[in-house]
């Protein structure tokens, strides 16, 4: 089953002309969505939250304020550090 996952996956790739570059799962300079997640820890704990509401109130206002613009940001620096690895 695992292989077959792999090879409809890799095939997808191929057709598609999309170029895959491995990267360490917990990197945040090289995987977008550790990159997310910091910014957004970061944001959370400069806001002084007190409570577990204020918490997840910051959450949702971080999942606002994301943008397409944004989220393409990430993924720009993505190809600029593998270019420079």
């Amino acid at each position: 089953m695992i292989l077959s996952i792999i090879h409809w996956c890799t095939s997808f790739l191929e057709k598609n002309a999309i170029k895959w570059v491995r990267s360490t799962p917990r990197s945040p300079d090289l995987n977008p969505i550790e990159m997310l997640w910091n910014e957004m820890k970061c944001f959370v704990r400069k806001s002084g939250c007190k409570t577990k509401s204020d918490i997840v109130n910051k959450i949702y206002e971080f999942q606002r304020s994301l943008t397409q613009k944004k989220c393409q940001k990430y993924i720009y620096r993505l190809k600029k550090e593998s270019v420079n690895n």
